[in-house]
């Protein structure tokens, strides 16, 4: 809502609340047809064919799996901020969650995860008081700065406001894991009202502080103190839960492919299931730090897979296995806003990563993405990274509406070959002081360490 604005975000937001409970309605009654079904793929190969379903598993799999690599770096973030007194890399951050996860990971259903489910929403709601108590005693309201009313701006906005009510794609395998259900109706309504309400909330509050100058991202508002620990941590337990719940329906699903005894009883059992959860846990770590630009392709891969398994899926298996016409027709119509939005967020996520690649070298740029970004890699990596862009092109740290590099000038009014957008202003201004402090500490701990040998 920061850069559309409180009435038109709140205006997509409600249309979005109805269109989500309506798809996961849908999935309910295709559960209630076809009860021995698990995933979406299931579902295709009954309803439509074999070749349908193949192409539903990969759909599904393929957006779990990069769902699961981008929980890895937000995991990594959510380290990081924890350990904030700490310079640590991301990839030793992500290692560190992925040690974390590794209890976690020995959940081989969902019906074991009720509890942490419930705790994980407890943390998600206390990092959000935290946040809004924070901006409404000392609001930390951002320089305001031009907004861009382009396509692409309230493309990626409504996409945004569409997935966060996303959970679609294992709605069937919970209904499998669930005692009853029948009682999936009465939760998913509950589910979604409770997240309408929270975000309503939300955007009502952080405006009413900060108005045109909100942050886009909440947890910028804390400062370098307890406060920024504290959600770090509550975060970090969030993730894991999160994490876990994906890892479970992508990883049963492989070893029922290639290992079905990793999902019997006894320790050995347990054992493969171990190291199948581990491989790919090392998987999704890997892969979300090594790929060039992989957050913008979990953007690309998210507009052209999460509408399938969001709008278009559900809206093909309700139209092909519902035997009244009103519910056929609007099956058919989340298939044709689930195809717009495919078609918009796609076309928008390659836009963004053509630029980035074609982006002319940019010393600035550069200055300002070891700063950002690759700090922790190694002292050689910067230097090495810096010859190199200059002989086949930059991978500058860009913001994703302007596509002008993230730079120390922004927040200072300095606009030319700059990003002076308010969450990027602010992202630089808490790094400077991040770094202000770790210098200021380390000045202490000289004096110390004198005082000490003068004694």
């Amino acid at each position: 809502m920061a850069t559309v604005g409180l009435v038109f975000g709140l205006m997509v937001l409600l249309a979005c609340y109805p269109l989500n409970l309506f798809t996961a309605l849908l999935l309910w009654q295709v559960h209630e047809r076809l009860p021995h079904v698990v995933t979406l793929g299931d579902a295709l190969a009954v309803l439509v064919g074999p070749r349908t379903g193949m192409y539903g598993y990969f759909v599904l799999y393929t957006y779990i799996f990069m769902t699961m690599a981008n929980y890895m770096i937000v995991l990594g973030d959510a380290v990081q901020s924890c350990l904030y007194v700490f310079d640590i890399s991301r990839l030793t951050a992500c290692l560190i969650g992925a040690l974390l996860l590794l209890p976690l990971n020995q959940f081989r259903t969902l019906s074991g995860l009720s509890v942490l489910s419930v705790v994980s929403f407890a943390t998600v709601l206390a990092t959000l008081m935290l946040c809004l108590w924070t901006l409404l005693t000392a609001p930390v309201c951002l320089h305001s700065s031009t907004r861009d009313e382009g396509y692409m701006q309230y493309s990626s906005a409504i996409s945004g406001f569409v997935f966060a009510f996303a959970g679609q794609h294992i709605m069937l395998e919970m209904q499998v894991e669930m005692r009853e259900s029948s009682e999936f109706p009465k939760a998913v309504c509950l589910a979604f009202s409770v997240l309408f309400a929270v975000y309503t909330m939300v955007s009502v509050l952080a405006f009413r502080a900060c108005a045109e100058n909100t942050p886009g991202n909440l947890l910028l508002v804390l400062p370098a103190d307890w406060r920024k620990s504290t959600s770090g941590a509550l975060m970090v337990v969030h993730l894991l839960v999160t994490y876990t719940i994906s890892q479970q329906v992508l990883n049963r699903a492989i070893c029922l492919y290639l290992i079905p005894s990793a999902l019997g009883a006894g320790a050995t059992a347990r054992a493969k299931w171990l190291g199948i959860t581990t491989a790919s846990m090392l998987a999704c770590c890997l892969v979300a730090n090594l790929v060039p630009l992989f957050q913008d392709l979990v953007n690309l891969t998210g507009a052209l897979l999460s509408t399938q398994c969001v709008f278009i899926l559900p809206g093909v298996l309700s139209t092909v296995s519902n035997e009244k016409r009103w519910l056929r027709i609007c099956s058919a119509g989340t298939i044709v806003i689930g195809f717009y939005l495919a078609v918009s967020g796609t076309i928008c996520s390659s836009m963004v990563i053509v630029r980035k690649l074609a982006a002319p070298v940019d010393t600035e740029g550069l200055d300002a993405m070891e700063n950002l970004g690759c700090r922790g890699w190694g002292a050689g990596f910067g230097d090495g990274l810096r010859t190199n862009m200059r002989e086949v092109g930059p991978q500058v740290t860009l913001c994703a509406r302007c596509f002008m590099p993230i730079g120390e000038t922004a927040y200072e009014g300095k606009a030319k070959n700059t990003c002076v957008h308010p969450e990027c202003c602010a992202q630089v201004m808490i790094e400077e002081m991040q770094e202000q402090e770790k210098g200021f500490l380390q000045e202490q701990r000289e004096k110390k360490q004198k005082n000490r040998k003068a004694s």
